[in-house]
Formats: C-alpha cells, sequence, structure tokens
C-alpha cells in the first residue's frame, strides 16, 4: 500500500483493520492472544517500540483511553498471565 498513500494512512488502516490491534473496528472479536504477541515480539522488530508486552499494557492502561484501558484489564492482562509473561 505504500506504493500509493503515505506510511501514517497505511498505519492507520492497518491498526482498524487487523485485529491484532487494539484500534480494530471491524465486526469480529479482537484477537487478544495476537495483541501481546504483537506488542511482545515488536520489541525486536521496531526501534520506535522498545517496551515488553507487560510494558506496553501498562503503558497503555496509564496512558490510553478508558475504552483501551478496560479492554488491557479485561483481556489483556489474563493473556499476559497465561503466557507467564
Amino acid at each position: 500500500m505504500w506504493l500509493w498513500k503515505d506510511y501514517p494512512r497505511v498505519q492507520k488502516y492497518h491498526r482498524t483493520h487487523s485485529r491484532h490491534h487494539l484500534a480494530y473496528q471491524g465486526k469480529n472479536e479482537r484477537d487478544w492472544l495476537g495483541i501481546v504477541l504483537d506488542w511482545e515480539c515488536s520489541r525486536y522488530t521496531k526501534i520506535a517500540s522498545p517496551r515488553t508486552a507487560r510494558q506496553e499494557a501498562e503503558r497503555v492502561e496509564r496512558e490510553g483511553t478508558i475504552q483501551e484501558a478496560t479492554m488491557v484489564r479485561r483481556h489483556i492482562y489474563p493473556v499476559l498471565i497465561e503466557l507467564g509473561l
């Protein structure tokens, strides 16, 4: 998509159309495990994301919207516990 659109637009589209992002707006359930895995792996693939999944969850809970903080508490923390992260 970078051939036709600038990176911020491509990034926004990806986040709103991919189940492994909190910003997903589709009709299906978010992929909570996918979100955690994406957050955990991003520190190895992106210079701008040096946090572990737990650190990212804590950041979102602290700095995100009320809706995002609620999603982290209800869905992300149980996955982190299940994975031992």
